[in-house]
C-alpha cells in the first residue's frame, strides 16, 4: 500500500468513529444513561469508558487526518510520476513528512513515520517498476530497459539521500524528541 491508502485509511476511520461518536451524544442515548446511572446499573461505568474511547479514537483519527492531507496532493502526483520526476519531487515530501512529525499529536511516533515512509518507499518502487519490462528485455530490446533500469536507480538513490540529508537536519534541529 502506498501513502494515499494511509490517507483513505484515516478518512475512513475519521468518518466511522465521528458516526458512532454522534450516535453516542444523541438525546435517547444520553437520556438511557442518565436513566441507568439513576438505577445505579453496573453498565454505566463501562459504557462511559467506551464512549470515551471512541471520543478520542474519533479526535485522534480527525488530528491524522488534518496533517496526513497535507500529502494528498504530493502523492496524488507521486503515484502518476516517472522516475525522474520523483526526484524533485522527494525534498518537499519528506519536508512534509516532518512537518507531521513535528507538530502532529498523534501521528509523530517513529512507528507511524517509519510506516508512512515504507508506504512512500512502495511507491517510489510501485513508479520504478513500471519502467521495467522484463519483456522487452526477453525481446532483446535492451537499450530501453536500460534507460528505465538507470532512471529507477537515481530515483531510489535519490530517495536514500534525500532521506538521509532531511533526516540529518531533523536531528539537527532537536526535533527527534520522539
Amino acid at each position: 500500500a502506498g501513502p494515499l491508502e494511509e490517507i483513505e485509511f484515516w478518512r475512513a476511520r475519521c468518518d466511522d468513529l465521528s458516526g458512532i461518536s454522534e450516535q453516542l451524544d444523541k438525546p435517547g442515548v444520553t437520556h438511557i444513561v442518565s436513566v441507568l446511572e439513576l438505577a445505579k446499573s453496573s453498565y454505566v461505568a463501562p459504557f462511559r469508558k467506551l464512549s470515551k474511547l471512541i471520543q478520542d479514537g474519533s479526535n485522534q483519527a480527525q488530528s491524522n487526518l488534518k496533517f496526513l492531507s497535507i500529502l494528498k496532493q504530493p502523492c496524488e502526483e507521486l503515484a502518476e510520476a516517472e522516475p525522474a520526476e520523483i526526484v524533485k519531487m522527494l525534498p518537499n515530501l519528506l519536508n512534509l513528512i516532518r512537518v507531521i512529525w513535528v507538530n502532529s499529536d498523534h501521528f509523530n511516533t517513529r512507528e507511524r513515520i517509519t510506516g508512512l515512509l515504507r508506504k512512500i518507499s512502495n511507491e517510489i518502487i510501485r513508479r520504478c517498476s513500471t519502467k521495467i519490462s522484463l519483456d522487452e528485455i526477453f525481446e532483446g530490446n535492451v537499450t530501453v530497459s536500460v534507460l528505465g533500469l538507470n532512471e529507477s536507480i537515481d530515483c531510489c538513490a535519490s530517495w536514500k539521500k534525500t532521506y538521509a540529508e532531511i533526516s540529518k537536519m531533523h536531528l539537527r534541529l532537536g526535533a527527534d524528541k520522539r
